[in-house]
């Protein structure tokens, strides 16, 4: 090995330490900030990994690089009390769970727990742990041997070790429920459950429903455990503010997610959790824990009208919506902006495609075409929807929207005020936590009549689904947002069908990146050479993101096959 290969060797070891250093320094630095992490089951045999397993071997290894990197394992009762004006937490703090009470809690990670001194917090389901040992459970639509789970004695024996902190993973919460008239199953935490005979859900039941289910697993915990339980674990990490309030009325003094982000001893009801998903390897975990790059390496989106689907037989416009997501799949979109609402020839809003009293509903499809999308396209949905009239019926629709729908986010591209937004902040590095915190300090008292009334609509989404995320569109949008999880710049498909000619190329670098992107429109879908085209060009300017609108998914325009290979974010970047 030469002199100077030794040298850059050196030199690069060197850089990826102190960026370590740099990266680990952001996690708990004032005493108030840790990051906690979401594990469930352990195995000992690779074979044996589940959807959401790690084996022993990782997790031990995890743990001594906790231990090597001079992170801290701190206890609930830590969290708790520097939230209450105790100890401050350490500056590498992090709060260590499992979920769902898997038996290999106490076989495989209390050993070490007792051997490496680490505290946790283990969640448990009220109505698997109230089954007979030699019964069987639902377990997320499957049948499973009760025994999966730990027993009320073996729980008490980790308890008394001071080591394992118990939470209510709900009582009976951890299922789906019908949420729509079409039968889909969703999380019954936050989904307004669907009945033939009633129809949805209100708002008082569903808050009653939440609130008993969290009294009954609090007295269950506190009668078997001769304790009660401080902390909630959403099943699914899903949750809203009115289930917040609901948990907290039964005497829960913290929650846990499943969003990203560190926590933060001053907002303990919403605590964000990194999840590893299934045999995650060592790597993995440890960027999670320092929060490194959460942001998509890339986007493509694609709009999608209702109308286009609906024949006015749920049956035949099931058939169509089946055909969509076969071609998104195709294509390689990741994201998916469907309308709400049906405009009349002058543009203003008509009908609704959900249940809303702000509307007419044409039909009540909209929530089947997002959870199908999610569910079997693997794409994320962002709803988009103009205001409607007055401001009260435009938030009244809004928050119909939130309650009855399972977005990912919401994209709005009529308010040019809100994108110009860019609250100043030097320490701002573009995170989606970041970029909610800089939307949420925002006085919307300050705003112009159009932004105001555009944020309100978006934070009664957020009130229903708060994970939601926000995307800008403007036509001029020469700086990414800081409010938005996403800016695109909108450019104009010339009516010929020749390619969007990219003529300001400044403009175009200086919106290029992971939190930007472009927002192509027209009277008529783009034809596929200009998508190729393009992304090229916007591609060699560092551009990752690309959306296109109108699209016309049941006549296959821009068809899949021709711009799959260069727009699919499967295959980026595409090479020349």
């Amino acid at each position: 090995m030469t002199t100077m290969r030794k040298l850059l060797i050196t030199l690069t070891f060197s850089l990826l330490c102190t960026w370590s250093i740099l990266q680990n320094a952001q996690a708990g630095e004032n005493g108030s900030t840790f990051v906690a992490i979401a594990f469930h089951d352990v195995v000992d045999d690779r074979r044996d990994l589940g959807d959401d397993a790690m084996t022993t071997g990782t997790l031990i290894s995890f743990f001594e690089w906790l231990k090597a990197n001079n992170w801290t394992a701190v206890s609930a009762n830590d969290v708790l009390r520097a939230a209450n004006g105790g100890p401050p937490l350490p500056s590498l703090a992090i709060l260590i769970t499992f979920d769902d009470g898997y038996r290999s809690l106490y076989t495989r990670v209390f050993p070490l727990l007792l051997a490496y001194r680490i505290p946790v917090v283990s969640a448990l389901v009220g109505t698997w742990m109230d089954a007979p040992l030699d019964a069987t459970v639902d377990y997320d639509g499957k049948t499973v041997p009760r025994r999966n789970f730990i027993s009320w004695t073996e729980a008490r024996e980790m308890q008394a070790s001071g080591l394992v902190e118990f939470a209510s993973h709900s009582y009976d919460l951890h299922r789906g429920v019908i949420g729509n008239p079409q039968g889909n199953i969703m999380p019954s935490a936050v989904t307004r459950e669907f009945k033939k005979d009633t129809g949805y859900e209100n708002a008082a039941a569903h808050n009653a429903r939440i609130e008993a289910d969290a009294r009954r697993i609090h007295a269950l915990l506190s009668s078997e455990l001769g304790r009660a339980p401080r902390l909630w674990v959403w099943p699914y990490g899903r949750y809203s503010q009115s289930a917040i309030d609901s948990i907290r009325k039964a005497g829960f003094e913290m929650a846990l997610t499943l969003d990203a982000g560190p926590g933060d001893t001053g907002t303990l009801m919403s605590v964000p959790r990194q999840y590893p998903g299934a045999d995650a390897a060592l790597s993995a975990l440890t960027s999670m824990v320092r929060l490194q790059d959460k942001l998509p390496t890339v986007r493509r989106l694609v709009c999608l009208n209702p109308g286009a689907l609906w024949t006015g037989s749920y049956e035949s416009t099931d058939e169509r919506l089946g055909r969509t997501i076969e071609r998104l799949r195709k294509m390689g979109s990741t994201a998916v902006v469907v309308d709400a609402v049906g405009r009349n020839a002058a543009g203003q809003p008509d009908h609704a495609w959900f249940s809303t009293n702000a509307l007419p509903v044409k039909a009540d499809l909209l929530s089947r075409i997002v959870w199908q999308l999610q569910t079997r396209a693997g794409v994320e949905v962002h709803v988009r929807m103009p205001g409607a009239g007055s401001a009260d019926r435009t938030l009244a629709m809004f928050r119909d929207l939130g309650a009855n729908v399972p977005l990912s986010g919401m994209l709005i591209d009529d308010v040019p005020a809100l994108s110009r937004l860019t609250p100043a902040d030097d320490t701002f590095t573009g995170q989606p936590w970041e970029t909610r915190a800089a939307r949420d300090r925002i006085d919307i008292n300050a705003l112009q009549a159009d932004a105001k009334t555009a944020l309100q609509a978006f934070r009664e989404v957020q009130h229903h689904r708060p994970w939601a995320s926000l995307t800008l569109v403007n036509d001029d949008a020469v700086t990414t947002s800081r409010i938005a999880d996403l800016t695109l710049q909108s450019i104009r498909i010339p009516a010929d069908g020749n390619a969007p000619v990219l003529t300001n190329i400044q403009k175009l670098r200086e919106t290029a990146g992971r939190r930007s992107g472009l927002w192509l429109t027209g009277e008529n879908p783009p034809a596929a050479q200009t998508l190729r085209d393009t992304i090229r060009r916007y591609q060699q300017l560092g551009g990752t993101t690309m959306g296109w609108c109108p699209d016309s998914p049941v006549s296959d325009l821009p068809a899949a096959g021709d711009i799959a290979a260069d727009l699919s974010a499967s295959t980026f970047p595409v090479s020349f």
